[in-house]
């Protein structure tokens, strides 16, 4: 039994943008995991440099400078909690307001 990717390898476009989310955040890691997505949404960008990181891999696409640029010691740290929730928050609130009755 093959990998998925043997019979559909990712197009330029797709590893491209995967290569774009490397740029995003920290990747979440083992002593920093995602948290589980019933307690609080997770940062996007941390979960889709994360994602990119495993897409990259699997394909055969990672490099020493995909290495570089997911763990750049420069990048912004991750967001607080605090700041996510509030995000969360006004997302369920707007959307609430526009919910219509069943």
């Amino acid at each position: 039994m093959g990998s998925y990717f043997q019979d559909n390898p990712p197009t330029p476009e797709e590893i491209a943008k995967w290569r774009a989310d490397l740029t995003r955040g920290w990747p979440y890691t083992e002593d920093d995991p995602e948290p589980d997505f019933f307690d609080w949404t997770p940062d996007p960008d941390r979960s889709a440099t994360t994602d990119s990181i495993y897409l990259l891999k699997a394909t055969g696409n990672w490099t020493e400078e995909d290495e570089r640029i997911a763990f750049d010691p420069s990048k912004p740290p991750p967001r607080p909690l605090a700041e996510l929730e509030a995000e969360h928050d006004a997302f369920l609130k707007e959307l609430f307001k526009k919910a219509k009755p069943l």
